[in-house]
């Protein structure tokens, strides 16, 4: 045994869980966007594209895409573990300080029933909550813990996040959204439960598509 603190000790003991959650969510988004940088960079150093020049008339030269390097699919792959894992780390919390502060054991309904909930209609978030306090989930109709949580909610907190950076943006040519953080995850969440993540992929095709449906030369960009 050692006197010496882990980084964890701060935690009340049962919220490990949720720490190793984190910890593999920034671990996987480390890999994902090392893993991207090397596919934007290519093993050529060429970028991800194929590109070929191409005379035109003899003073016009223009570059054309010829074709583009797969995007790796365990991109997609470590962007949907670290979302799985980020939004169960949300749900992990609230069961804990759920059953810290309750006395008697729960029931099946009401295990299945503890979540953090991301609403952005405060109505039917009320509605949640009557049915938590009718059927004996107390925790999760009065007190603290449902104060705190409808503080958090997308109707009562304004904080919103951009989808993508403001160069990035400038760059792609479209107008970032801005989104509250919860409602973002719970739509990476609820796309990849059908399997609709694609990362940068989506955008990159489009791209490339709108290239080539351009100029009957197929021309991205000129040269003189």
């Amino acid at each position: 045994m050692t006197d010496m603190a882990t980084d964890i000790d701060w935690l009340p003991p049962g919220l490990e869980q949720v720490a190793l959650r984190l910890a593999r969510a920034d671990q996987l988004t480390f890999d994902m966007t090392r893993l991207c940088f090397e596919w934007s960079k290519g093993t050529d150093s060429l970028g991800p594209l194929d590109l070929e020049q191409v005379w035109v008339s003899h003073d016009d030269l223009s570059v054309v895409v010829r074709g583009i390097r797969a995007i790796p699919p365990l991109v997609s792959m470590l962007f949907s573990e670290a979302v799985n894992h980020l939004r169960a780390a949300i749900d992990n919390s609230v069961f804990y300080l759920v059953t810290d502060s309750r006395t008697s054991p729960l029931t099946e309904w009401q295990e299945r029933r503890i979540a953090m909930p991301i609403q952005t209609d405060e109505e039917k978030f009320g509605s949640w909550v009557a049915e938590n306090r009718r059927r004996g989930l107390t925790e999760l109709a009065d007190g603290t813990l449902i104060d705190r949580i409808s503080s958090l909610q997308p109707f009562t907190d304004t904080t919103a996040i951009a989808s993508m950076s403001e160069q990035l943006a400038v760059l792609q040519g479209v107008k970032p959204d801005h989104v509250h953080p919860l409602l973002l995850l719970q739509g990476y969440s609820n796309a990849d439960k059908h399997r609709a993540v694609r990362p940068g992929l989506t955008r990159t095709t489009y791209q490339m598509r709108r290239c080539r449906s351009g100029p009957a030369t197929g021309r991205c960009g000129r040269s003189r």
